[in-house]
């Protein structure tokens, strides 16, 4: 897992942080996660988002590309306060 939580910067807007992490104990999880996917390869591990990005329509990929720019401006405009 790759740093999956939240900056402290987010938590006026409600978001769970981690305050004063020590570096040794776990930190809250961004999310909870609905299945832990394991793969024993890097090469396993692209096969598999290869696939999972053929799932989407061009339409979908376009829709998440919007969605994901909209909420990067929000989450930034949140942090300025």
């Amino acid at each position: 897992m790759v740093d999956a939580t939240h900056d402290p910067a987010l938590k006026a807007a409600g978001f769970p942080v981690t305050e004063n992490w020590n570096g040794f104990e776990d930190t809250k999880n961004a999310v909870m996660p609905i299945e832990e996917i394991i793969h024993e390869s890097l090469k396993e591990r692209i096969s598999y988002e290869s696939e999972q990005r053929g799932c989407y329509s061009e339409k979908e990929k376009l829709l998440s590309g919007e969605f994901f720019s909209k909420l990067n401006s929000w989450l930034t405009s949140i942090r300025k306060i």
